[in-house]
């Protein structure tokens, strides 16, 4: 039952799984809107059903493990979104539990901007 953020989603192989592993919320990001978009159509595909949001002001992770007795019978919140790493303010509403990205470092000038992004989620929630 835990929030799980992933940077980089691209098709959103990962987020299938990670809903299959049981996280309860599960939040696909990328800072190209087409691969939003992809994701959000291969997760209808892989039944899992999935909201397309505008911002990450709109995902809602309720529960934070409140109801453990009964999140194996919940369906999963799974939102897709389009996020940027310079964008700091829309970073500082997430407060995953897990933190998870593969295949991110396509040019060497994002890597500072990626490594703010984990130091700012890390402090958010040090769990």
């Amino acid at each position: 039952g835990r929030v799980c953020l992933e940077l980089g989603c691209g098709c959103g192989m990962l987020g299938t799984c990670l809903v299959q592993c049981g996280a309860s919320c599960v939040v696909l990001s990328d800072g190209d809107m087409q691969a939003v978009h992809n994701c959000h159509d291969n997760m209808r595909l892989n039944g899992v059903q999935a909201a397309c949001v505008e911002s990450v002001e709109q995902v809602v992770c309720g529960g934070s493990g409140s109801s453990s007795s009964s999140s194996s019978s919940q369906i999963p919140q799974v939102y897709c979104c389009q996020l940027t790493w310079e964008d700091r303010t829309a970073w500082q509403a997430l407060r995953p539990h897990v933190i998870l990205g593969s295949d991110l470092l396509y040019y060497p000038e994002s890597i500072p901007a990626l490594i703010s992004v984990l130091q700012q989620l890390i402090s958010t929630n040090p769990e």
